[in-house]
């Protein structure tokens, strides 16, 4: 995906697009897309950055969480003993 800049952009316009974005409660460069979207036709991107990002991440099962509480459970443990 690619960025673009806009540069001298009219007050007026700026403070449309923070006003529509405030509305929607969501991200300036959000409603941008969705205004270029719904100017040109074409979807903008509808993947989420979860699902972008998910690969290099990994998920856990839930018999690996599981594994990895009871392994860490003594963490959530304090020894009076290592304060003295």
């Amino acid at each position: 995906m690619s960025s673009i800049s806009i540069h001298n952009l009219d007050l007026s316009i700026e403070r449309k697009v923070k006003k529509l974005a405030e509305k929607k409660h969501q991200s300036i460069n959000k409603t941008v897309k969705e205004i270029l979207e719904d100017k040109f036709g074409e979807p903008v991107s509808k993947i989420s950055n979860r699902e972008r990002f998910e690969k290099f991440c990994g998920i856990w099962s839930e018999e690996e969480y599981e594994a990895f509480c009871g392994a860490t459970e003594d963490f959530n443990k304090v020894d009076p003993e290592d304060w003295k």
